[in-house]
């Protein structure tokens, strides 16, 4: 069993300016139509200071491995994603 990331926060520390923000959600339309359709208005979007971000995503990708280990010891043998996105806090 292996976690595979994909990690937008870099994505976010370059386009989420609010004048950039749709440069961020073209990073990964497919997320972000479906976030904004199911989880948070459309085009709402967190301004977080950039330590923040880092901290976060870096605690995050932390307990990664652990969560492999969990999967595995639950039955789960194929590749899981999991993507590390910046939103409009409204899902974890």
């Amino acid at each position: 069993m292996r976690i595979e990331l994909r990690d937008l926060t870099p994505a976010y520390l370059q386009y989420a300016l609010p004048q950039r923000e749709q440069a961020y959600f073209a990073t990964y339309p497919e997320l972000f139509q479906h976030y904004y359709r199911y989880w948070a208005a459309p085009g709402e979007l967190i301004h977080l200071p950039e330590n923040i971000v880092q901290e976060k995503a870096s605690m995050i990708k932390s307990r990664l491995p652990g969560l492999e280990q969990t999967f595995a010891q639950r039955g789960f043998s194929d590749k899981i994603w999991v993507v590390l996105f910046v939103g409009a806090n409204t899902s974890n």
